[in-house]
């Protein structure tokens, strides 16, 4: 059974340089950076899977399935 979590968000980037990380050299502190997604979820009710299984999403939406322990166990290929 699955649940249907819509999430909102963006992504946020600092250079490594700002995350205080030690031992680096010079030129890899400039060039590197950090990414994460910065997102609020919201469940949404529990709806039927279509016939053929496919879900359809607008084009700045993509999807993806989670194990009970938080870890990715599918992510669309967009």
């Amino acid at each position: 059974r699955y649940c249907t979590v819509h999430c909102t968000g963006y992504m946020r980037t600092w250079p490594t340089r700002q995350l205080g990380t030690d031992g680096e050299a010079e030129a890899d502190k400039e060039s590197s950076h950090f990414s994460c997604l910065v997102a609020v979820g919201r469940v949404h009710p529990h709806t039927l899977p279509q016939a053929n299984g496919e879900i359809k999403v607008k084009p700045t939406e993509f999807v993806t399935r989670y194990a009970m322990d938080g870890k990715f166990t599918f992510v669309d290929q967009r």
